[in-house]
């Protein structure tokens, strides 16, 4: 009687233990991407986002593939990691990054504790380490009600990319939700990124070579418009990826890459 039970055991362990180690998800895996380093939503923002110590831990703690960071560029053209629309949401200062020079920024305190990065610090760290880097830039300047110079800002970008040895741009994908600033940057090394709600007019982009892929908020996709990119052959990033339930539901649509704000549960969904 011992032994059966026993034996049971095993068979249950066994059986537990193959069950928990089968991969999850099937196709083929998607590049992971960290938002704002290791998460932007404010329930698992364990480091400031944009941060360099939620940068790198996303990087070399957690293993991702690579990280999403939000671009803007000061009055003087420098361009720089940061979210929010005005500084005084998280920061010393006040006003909006577009107005400020690069002498003020580096001065704030950042959550208390921290600094607003450059973008050349960031793509420095992601560069040497062979990592991607997904560039959501901020077009839009609220404190004036107005865009950005987006020629001012095509030659920042590239004052960035000359200030680093040895780049390999084929890591690096420009983002905007407006395509004229995409239009206006000329670097034809790097990716660009549409993203949109407007799934067709983003493949319109795509189709008429504008853009290479698109990148859709999670809740816009559904399988009808899944299945028209990928019949165009279209690539696409999924983000607003969170819980687990969400990790599920992109992996249905078997997205090229994701931007997450759950590193480790997306790389044991997908690896």
């Amino acid at each position: 009687m011992k032994f059966h039970l026993v034996l049971f055991i095993v068979l249950v362990l066994v059986l537990t233990t193959n069950s928990s180690c089968t991969k999850k998800y099937s196709g083929p895996t998607p590049t992971i991407y960290g938002h704002g380093g290791i998460a932007l939503s404010p329930e698992r923002e364990v480091y400031p986002r944009n941060s360099d110590q939620s940068i790198l831990y996303a990087l070399d703690v957690l293993n991702a593939d690579g990280v999403e960071v939000d671009v803007q560029m000061t009055k003087d053209s420098v361009l720089v990691i940061y979210h929010d629309n005005y500084l005084d949401d998280i920061t010393s200062g006040s006003g909006c990054i577009n107005n400020s020079s690069f002498e003020n920024i580096q001065n704030l305190t950042y959550l208390k504790d921290y600094k607003i990065l450059k973008l050349e610090s960031v793509l420095d760290w992601t560069n040497k380490r062979n990592k991607k880097i997904y560039l959501d830039i901020k077009q839009y300047n609220f404190c004036e009600s107005e865009f950005i110079d987006f020629t001012a800002f095509n030659s920042a970008l590239n004052n960035t990319f000359n200030a680093i040895d040895n780049l390999n741009k084929n890591n690096i994908t420009a983002n905007c939700r407006d395509i004229n600033i995409l239009n206006e940057i000329e670097d034809d090394e790097i990716y660009k990124s549409f993203e949109t709600d407007d799934i067709l007019l983003g493949i319109s982009f795509v189709i008429a070579e504008k853009v290479h892929k698109l990148g859709i908020r999670l809740g816009t996709l559904n399988t009808e418009n899944v299945a028209e990119m990928k019949n165009e052959g279209i690539e696409f990033m999924i983000f607003d990826v969170k819980t687990n339930q969400d990790i599920k539901t992109a992996g249905n649509f078997v997205p090229n890459e994701i931007i997450t704000d759950n590193i480790s549960a997306t790389r044991k969904y997908f690896y």
